[in-house]
């Protein structure tokens, strides 16, 4: 899956929204930055950070599901990240953001 925090999308957005306008002739739709992670990358994190048990989570392979979306090569997005916008970098870091975005507590 191609993931970003809610608060990573706010924050492109406002950057979008602060931006001076693109050069004449500049492409004016991009990919955005953006973290790729398996959803079972996703589940372990959240559950390392929430010292929760993911045993319970199950995964079954959908076959119309993955020949859309299951293969895919990486978001490339140089122009987009010349321009200022950002990932939240890592899956450690958007779990951090996401949880937090949530109020979810450390404990």
């Amino acid at each position: 899956a191609w993931l970003m925090s809610l608060s990573r999308c706010v924050d492109n957005l406002v950057h979008a929204g602060t931006m001076s306008s693109p050069p004449a002739g500049a492409r004016r739709a991009f990919t955005l930055p953006v973290v790729r992670a398996s959803m079972r990358q996703l589940v372990d994190e959240i559950a390392r950070q929430t010292q929760g048990d993911p045993s319970g989570v199950e995964f079954k392979p959908d076959v119309r599901v993955e020949a859309q979306f299951g293969r895919l090569p990486p978001l490339m997005s140089p122009w987009s990240e010349s321009l200022g916008f950002r990932s939240d970098g890592d899956i450690q870091a958007l779990v951090t953001r996401a949880l937090a975005d949530a109020g979810y507590a450390a404990s």
